[in-house]
Parts: C-alpha cells; sequence; structure tokens
C-alpha cells in the first residue's frame, strides 16, 4: 500500500495532497521495516533459554579409574601387611553423587611368612564398596558417605550373615574446608555392621587435619582417635586412645608435558601402640 500515494494519476495534481502521501508512505514504510527488528529483539534471547535450563538440570557424568602403589599400607595408624600393595579404584560420577570400588592386594609375599599363614597380615586384602554424596556448605564440602570394607581372607563376598561375615560396614561424615580460607578437614566414623566374633560394631573413629604447602609440597597434618573400645580401628581399651598423629606431603612429577606423576610420602605415629611407619606411593 506505500506505493498508491505516488501511483500515476493519484495526487499528481495536489502538492499538499502529496506531501501528506508521501509523509505517510515514509511513516508507513518505517513502521514495516522495523517491526522485524523489534520482533527479533524480543525473542532471540528467549529461544535459548529451554536449552540452558536443561543443560543445567542435567548432572555431569563421568568415570574416573587409577591405581597407587604405595610401600605400605596404613590405615588409621595401623600397618596393614608387612608388603608393598597395589590399589586400584574404579568411580563413577554422577553430579555430587559418587560410587566406587577401591581395593589393596599385596604385590609380594614377605619372604618370612608360610604358605600356611598366607592369609595373615602379611598377606592383608581388603577390597571395598562406598557411596557419597558432595554438599557445598559455602565454607567447604560435607561429605556422608557409606563404606563397606570387605577382606577376602576372612570369607565370602556374598555371606552377610552377622556371625560368619567378612564385611564391615561403615557410616563416616567427612567435613573440607576451602583451601584458601578454611584448610581444614574433619571426619568421624562408626562401624554399624560387621563379624559378631570380631566385635567390630559400635566402633568410632575420629579425625582432624590441617593442609598448607611448603616449597610447593602439598603438606596435611593430621591426628586421630578413638573416644573408648573401637576394635576395628584396633583399641580394646575402654577409654579415649590417640591412634594416629602424622605428616603427608605430596607433589606432581611432571615427566612432560602432558604427564605427571603424583608421588607422596606420609609420617604416621601410633601413640597407642607405641608403633612408627614410614611409607611411599606413587599414582597412575
Amino acid at each position: 500500500c506505500s506505493h498508491q500515494p505516488i501511483a500515476p494519476g493519484h495526487g499528481a495534481s495536489s502538492p499538499a495532497m502529496s506531501a501528506r502521501s508521501i509523509f505517510t508512505a515514509l511513516a508507513l514504510l518505517a513502521a514495516t521495516a522495523s517491526a522485524p527488528l523489534a520482533q527479533d529483539n524480543d525473542t532471540a534471547p528467549e529461544a535459548p533459554l529451554p536449552e540452558t535450563a536443561d543443560a543445567s538440570a542435567a548432572p555431569a557424568v563421568s568415570v574416573d579409574a587409577g591405581v597407587t602403589l604405595t610401600s605400605r599400607f596404613i590405615y588409621r595408624g595401623i600397618n596393614l601387611g608387612q608388603a608393598p600393595q597395589v590399589q586400584p579404584s574404579l568411580a563413577l560420577n554422577v553430579g555430587d553423587f559418587q560410587a566406587a570400588v577401591w581395593s589393596s592386594h599385596p604385590v609380594a609375599r614377605p619372604s618370612d611368612q608360610s604358605a600356611e599363614t598366607l592369609a595373615g597380615a602379611g598377606n592383608y586384602r581388603e577390597v571395598n564398596v562406598w557411596l557419597l554424596y558432595n554438599l557445598d556448605v559455602g565454607v567447604g564440602t560435607l561429605t556422608p558417605y557409606v563404606q563397606n570394607h570387605y577382606n577376602p581372607n576372612n570369607g565370602p563376598f556374598f555371606d552377610l550373615d552377622n556371625e560368619t561375615t567378612a564385611h564391615a560396614f561403615q557410616g563416616q561424615l567427612t567435613f573440607r574446608g576451602d583451601e584458601r580460607s578454611a584448610p581444614v578437614d574433619a571426619m568421624v566414623g562408626y562401624v554399624f555392621f560387621g563379624n559378631d566374633d570380631a566385635d567390630v560394631v559400635g566402633s568410632v573413629y575420629l579425625e582432624g587435619g590441617y593442609s598448607f604447602d611448603v616449597s610447593g609440597l602439598a603438606m596435611r597434618a593430621f591426628a586421630g582417635g578413638v573416644p573408648g573400645r573401637s576394635p576395628f580401628n584396633g583399641v580394646t581399651e575402654s577409654h579415649a586412645q590417640i591412634t594416629n598423629v602424622g605428616l603427608s606431603a605430596s607433589r606432581d612429577i611432571r615427566l612432560s608435558d602432558d604427564f605427571s606423576l603424583p608421588l607422596g610420602v606420609q609420617f604416621v605415629v601410633n601413640p597407642y601402640t607405641e608403633d612408627a611407619f614410614a611409607a611411599v606411593s606413587v599414582s597412575l
């Protein structure tokens, strides 16, 4: 319709009408040209929103696999085995949830251990399965999880009879503070299922640590113990004991631009048993 005012035989004899018609045509043309632009500006930001919302709602899924070789398996101030151990792990991460399996097996049998005593401490083996959830609490991460400790030396995997089982189930709550503002950590563990003969149910363990850096080394000082009798953690006394005091250090050894080897060392003292241990580990 914008071409009608200037079409042959329409308004050519009237200057006033012609000017008014030209002005009207220009106004219509401007309105027609600007309408699509206004529509694009209104709708363009909204188009990606459904996709963005769907992407943020879907939790990230990843799988981690690794293996650690350690000279000794030191657990809460207890030396589990007299031989180096290889410790593979496999974890499924879905958002802040993790399901994982981890194990520890000796790479050699001590020379002073006979075949008859192969199931003893020198051949200590363990398979752990756990479920955990990482919860951001602002100043750090709170992690509740359930862990199943299974000792293959003591019975079949599917035996969950509390009189014969080789399993011990432990609930744990861990807090890890922000590395910059609060580089501290704390945990408490409680065994709620296990072999009645081993009398591990009710065992409690508490630990706290402080992380810091020294000359490129990631350091952690820690201390742990039990509030009373705790057979799962090696304490048969009825009063509180400090069982695990130590210092650990780790550093990534860069071998190439694309590959580095995590190296860790730890020194542990158990005041309850009056033992001291040192271990070195490498991870892939």
